[in-house]
């Protein structure tokens, strides 16, 4: 799964600026996926050489340089004889793919999950340790120890709203019969997601799990467990949680952790790395084509967002380096995805490909982005620059994205 994520994202990247060179008049001479010796190739009607290589690590084009081949015919389609407009618009389209990939992808992933409706409904249920009766799919909520429930919204305002004592009553309409079930918390420390790579990750935590101890305090809460993690100073804590009838025993290390606050900044804090909720969840529909695309359009630009303030808090040292990941660390993060669903997975996908698509515009040579800065010092200036000084640039370039990416790996070799 994690070669085929990269392979997409690259391939995708590459299309673009193939596909675009290819209108503007560009000729290619070889098309590769991956890096190294060269694994399966064939060359197209055109004379392009398509390949994939043993690294599936990037990809690249080559574009016919007037000053290698010399002949006339071929000097016409040559990437350095076009002009600065079609050279830019064949550089910007490998980025721009990437971001109309990761809309594709977002666009995917809303239809296969669909969207939570506001109907009392029950779409997905957890079992619950202590419960003497759990939702099933299609149960609808009537009433909360006799508070009437209209919309799925209601759960969370009467839960919040009243304080229970004992055990829930909770009214249901199930296969047209009228039925009460009991609960022990409305609101249970109910793992419903665990983020890759976290401690969550590591220790073996999966969706469904229920906290029933940390340490010798009982948990009835996710508040329980962020005051008890937040309190940790980092230190190793015992953990003890019920899974499907069985009490299984967990230690796991809190980290200081990138967490969005609530005014769309990032800082660190100290996390397990888990998402919690109430133990069931309203019934998702198909959403339209109109409210997928704004669904995928505003999770692109999300990812973006993100990313931007990510690698300035890195920078600024307000979030350590040491969050960076490199190849091996997103391979692992796309494997413990592809464990969540097909939805998850897209989406991660998609959030590589985007975030991929914003790496290669930053302004450094070797990029995509060094490219259009040297193209706009071409427009501006009539002229390009000298051949030292591009050389010069483009070895600090590879420099640069080498120490990153060797730092990267570094990071993903201690975790």
């Amino acid at each position: 799964y994690a070669i085929f994520a990269f392979c997409l994202v690259v391939f995708v990247h590459e299309l673009g600026h193939y596909l675009v060179a290819k209108w503007c008049g560009i000729k290619s001479t070889d098309f590769s996926i991956g890096f190294g010796p060269e694994l399966f190739s064939i060359i197209d009607k055109n004379g392009t050489k398509w390949k994939i290589c043993l690294i599936p690590l990037g990809g690249y084009v080559k574009f016919v340089q007037s000053e290698k081949d010399g002949k006339k015919n071929i000097e016409d389609q040559s990437f350095d004889n076009a002009s600065v407009f079609k050279r830019a618009l064949t550089v910007v389209a490998g980025p721009i793919s990437n971001f109309i990939l990761a809309f594709v992808l977002f666009f995917l992933s809303a239809f296969i999950s669909g969207v939570g409706t506001n109907d009392p409904i029950i779409g997905k249920a957890y079992e619950l340790p202590g419960a003497s009766d759990f939702f099933e799919k299609g149960d609808k909520i009537i009433s909360i120890n006799d508070y009437p429930v209209k919309n799925f919204s209601d759960v969370f305002e009467i839960s919040s709203n009243s304080q229970f004592e004992g055990k829930i009553s909770v009214l249901i309409e199930r296969k047209n019969n009228i039925e009460e079930i009991f609960l022990p918390f409305i609101f249970q420390p109910i793992v419903l997601a665990v983020e890759t790579l976290s401690p969550a990750s590591k220790a073996g935590l999966k969706p469904g799990d229920v906290f029933i101890s940390i340490g010798n305090k009982k948990i009835n809460n996710f508040e329980d467990i962020r005051n008890i993690v937040l309190s940790s100073r980092g230190e190793e804590l015992d953990v003890k949680i019920w899974r499907k009838n069985k009490i299984i025993n967990l230690k796991l290390n809190p980290e200081l952790r990138p967490t969005e606050t609530a005014d769309g900044n990032l800082k660190e804090v100290l996390r397990i790395g888990v998402r919690g909720g109430p133990p069931f969840e309203p019934i998702r529909k198909t959403p339209s084509i109109l409210m997928a695309s704004k669904i995928s359009l505003n999770m692109t630009f999300y990812v973006i967002k993100m990313s931007i303030i990510g690698i300035i808090k890195i920078i600024d040292n307000t979030i350590s380096p040491k969050h960076l990941n490199g190849p091996i660390g997103v391979a692992k993060a796309l494997t413990e995805t592809s464990y969540q669903g097909l939805a998850a997975f897209i989406s991660l996908v998609g959030a590589i490909s985007a975030g991929l698509g914003l790496i290669n515009l930053f302004p450094i040579p070797v990029l995509d982005g060094g490219y259009l800065m040297i193209f706009l010092y071409e427009a501006i200036f009539r002229k390009r620059p000298p051949e030292k000084v591009l050389n010069l640039l483009m070895f600090i370039g590879l420099f640069l994205i080498l120490s990153i990416m060797i730092f990267a790996t570094f990071n993903d070799l201690m975790r």
